[in-house]
């Protein structure tokens, strides 16, 4: 059987709290940042995550305008899974 291919993503990992957001990828599997954000969740942090296109810069700028949260450096807000 032949595996599908996934198409390369970013993710956006957003601390509401803090009112951040880091722009994380390009992936193509995003289980490592589901459990990241989900231990934060844990430790009691209003983190959420969601994928996103795949052209860093636009997910970037239009994420930043409709939430008026402010880009982070990758891997700021949990803590950045292992290659």
């Amino acid at each position: 059987m032949r595996r599908r291919q996934i198409a390369p993503f970013f993710l956006i990992v957003a601390d509401r709290g803090r009112r951040l957001f880091t722009v994380e990828g390009p992936m193509t599997n995003d289980t490592e940042w589901n459990e990241a954000v989900r231990r934060a969740q844990k430790a009691g942090r209003n983190v959420t995550c969601c994928s996103v296109g795949s052209d860093r810069s636009r997910v970037a700028k239009d994420y930043a305008t409709a939430s008026g949260f402010q880009l982070a450096p990758c891997g700021s807000i949990v803590d950045a899974p292992l290659p």
